[in-house]
């Protein structure tokens, strides 16, 4: 039994091994593979923070956790590590596979364990954004660690327990805040099956848990809403609720859960629930399953077209697959004729499924090099080196960040694409006259930084077109609207 013990250990440490490393492949590459817009905007706030610039006129939405974690590395280091938020992300994404494979092995045994482990850690869609330079893998790994800090006090019912589930699910929602919708559903039933409701209504433990949960989201919002009196802004245009009613929302959202997971091991894990021996925990993933439901109908507008809000999703898909695991894992290694042939079949079956994954990942994030971007803006910076105070406005496709990234250059974005699509979701309208009207009067230069969203306003591609072109030149125009706005009346 020891032996076995130790095969299954050695085990467990190259799954981490593996798990970490793929992560940290790559690692100093600068952050261009996906979303880059939110990514970038993570590390200006960072660069703003360590230069002692606040915020840098970013606006205040979720606490700046990862990005004051990553400004304190660099004024250890005396210079900027951009990278640091990536290996952060890693971090917490491998503390919470810790997390879930302990939630799993208790629910359902520790061949269920390493089945949901594997599964979480070498998912494409988990390698990937897992090291996201953003708070969602901190605040989806923060979920687990959540869940996993309320069975630990279920189990022991000490004060010490309470705290640590109550500081754990409030950094979880302090993190960022739709992670309370995907918690809240998990927690009632889990508890309300644990005690009845009257016990449940007199327990100090748990109210202290649910203080303790609320207390930092409720000063930081406090902060935020009546000190500072910006953080209002972030709830404007966040809730969609006549998306509720159009039935190809639901579409939608179901072909991303299809691209980023497959309908087939969705359906699996939630049948897999069945199998859950212990109906408390039963509960558990059915509330967890359900809070996912709610933070989708909630978030009614990201849910499908933010593909990283499906992470939260990834930890309960994992952890409802562990019993399914289980089954087939201990039925691999206790019911065949050899104990050998089984471990073997079992050992094969995760390397066919991780090994895949990790070499593909691989190969993804090797395609292409990013390093050398800045090069392509600094052009730009030159040609308005003399300019840098004067104002100046951009179309583009990341919102300016990779200009204000790359260079020193502080700039306006004009609306795109998808800023039209959000207002007609929102019932905005967009009076291109009037827009127009006013940047000529603002801004002394127009930059075009994406053809594609020009081509796209026939309107505003007429209009520029009648300004004298400052810079041309790597895909870039730059025009002088200095010359429009002196023929204004």
């Amino acid at each position: 039994m020891k032996k076995n013990n130790r095969w299954f250990t050695l085990l467990l440490v190259l799954i981490f091994v593996a798990g970490a490393g793929i992560r940290l492949y790559d690692l100093t590459d600068e952050p261009l593979e996906t979303h880059m817009a939110r990514q970038l905007r993570s590390l200006l706030i960072s660069r703003s923070l360590y230069q002692g610039e606040g915020m840098g006129g970013e606006s205040l939405i979720e606490p700046p956790i990862i990005e004051l974690l990553s400004a304190g590395f660099y004024r250890i280091a005396g210079a900027e590590i951009p990278w640091v938020q990536r290996l952060i992300s890693i971090s917490f994404w491998m503390l919470g596979a810790w997390a879930l494979f302990d939630l799993a092995k208790t629910i359902s045994g520790r061949f269920g364990g390493l089945f949901s482990l594997v599964f979480y850690l070498f998912m494409p869609f988990s390698i990937l954004y897992s090291r996201l330079m953003m708070p969602d893998p901190m605040m989806t790994a923060g979920t687990v660690l959540a869940v996993w800090a309320l069975l630990r006090w279920e189990r022991r019912r000490t004060i010490k327990s309470a705290v640590l589930a109550g500081l754990l699910t409030g950094y979880a929602i302090l993190t960022k805040s739709v992670a309370g919708f995907v918690l809240l559903p998990a927690f009632a039933l889990f508890t309300l099956h644990s005690m009845p409701l009257k016990k449940l209504a007199r327990n100090r433990q748990i109210w202290m848990i649910v203080l303790l949960t609320a207390l930092p989201s409720l000063l930081y919002y406090i902060y935020g809403m009546v000190i500072l009196g910006t953080l209002g802004g972030q709830f404007q245009g966040r809730f969609f609720l006549n998306l509720l009613s159009d039935p190809a929302h639901y579409l939608r959202w179901i072909n991303v859960i299809k691209n980023k997971f497959g309908l087939g091991v969705a359906a699996i894990s939630i049948m897999s629930i069945a199998l859950v021996k212990e109906k408390k925990y039963q509960q558990l993933l059915a509330g967890w399953w359900l809070g996912y439901v709610l933070y989708g109908l909630v978030f009614a507008y990201h849910i499908w077209t933010h593909d990283y809000y499906q992470l939260p999703l990834l930890p309960v898909i994992a952890l409802s697959l562990a019993p399914l695991g289980e089954l087939i894992c201990h039925t691999a290694v206790e019911k065949t004729d050899s104990r050998w042939l089984g471990t073997a079949l079992l050992v094969t079956g995760l390397l066919v499924y991780a090994l895949p994954n990790i070499w593909n990942t691989r190969v993804e994030l090797a395609r292409n090099d990013y390093r050398q971007e800045a090069k392509n803006y600094l052009p730009v910076e030159e040609a308005l080196t003399e300019h840098l105070d004067e104002p100046v406005i951009s179309i583009s496709a990341d919102y300016n960040t990779r200009l204000e990234y790359f260079t020193r250059l502080e700039v306006d974005n004009w609306p795109v694409g998808a800023d039209f699509r959000y207002n007609q979701l929102s019932g905005k309208g967009f009076d291109f006259d009037q827009a127009w009207d006013q940047t000529i009067q603002q801004y002394h230069y127009f930059i075009v930084l994406s053809e594609a969203e020009l081509n796209a306003q026939p309107d505003l591609a007429d209009k520029l077109n009648q300004a004298p072109v400052f810079y041309q030149g790597g895909g870039v125009t730059i025009y002088d609207l200095t010359a429009l706005s002196a023929l204004q009346p």
